[in-house]
């Protein structure tokens, strides 16, 4: 039986993997919000005035789509759609970044052992079971740790 010292650690350390895919989220939606504002910026509302002649041209077509119940999707639905998404990504992205990952004070130890003699308080609940087990003790011991460590781990009931 042995409990290893792995260190004081981040948060972020503490979960390498879902860190790393974490930082290509958000590399990914910073991407996909540019993406999204450029085109934002790119689309300009028609003038019909000016188009007056190419409506003419498209009248048909779209009087054809109507009668069968099509309705084409104007300028403002389309830009909705995308300050929709807009807003959904800046959201999402904004949950990630708010992710504490950079806070330190987590202290870190890998047992390995007999379930039951992880100590008088965990092997209360291994109490009969000899069996091999691994274990990662994450210890925190600011309160100011804790609560942004309860923002990643369940720490609760």
């Amino acid at each position: 039986m042995s409990l290893t010292p792995l260190g004081e650690l981040t948060i972020g350390t503490v979960i390498p993997g879902a860190y790393g895919a974490i930082g290509l989220a958000v590399s990914d939606l910073q991407a996909r919000v540019s993406a999204l504002l450029a085109f934002s910026a790119s689309v300009t509302p028609p003038s019909f005035s000016a188009d007056f002649a190419l409506a003419g041209q498209i009248a048909f077509n779209l009087q054809a789509a109507m009668s069968i119940g099509l309705t084409p999707p104007s300028m403002s639905a389309q830009l909705a759609i995308v300050a929709g998404l807009l807003a959904k990504l800046q959201a999402d992205l904004s949950l990630i970044l708010a992710i504490p990952f950079a806070t330190a004070g987590v202290s870190a130890y890998a047992y390995d052992g007999n379930a039951n003699a992880m100590g008088a308080d965990v092997s209360t609940q291994f109490s009969g079971d000899t069996a091999h087990a691994n274990a990662l003790l994450l210890v925190v011991e600011s309160a100011a740790v804790w609560s942004d460590f309860s923002t990643v781990f369940k720490v609760g009931p």
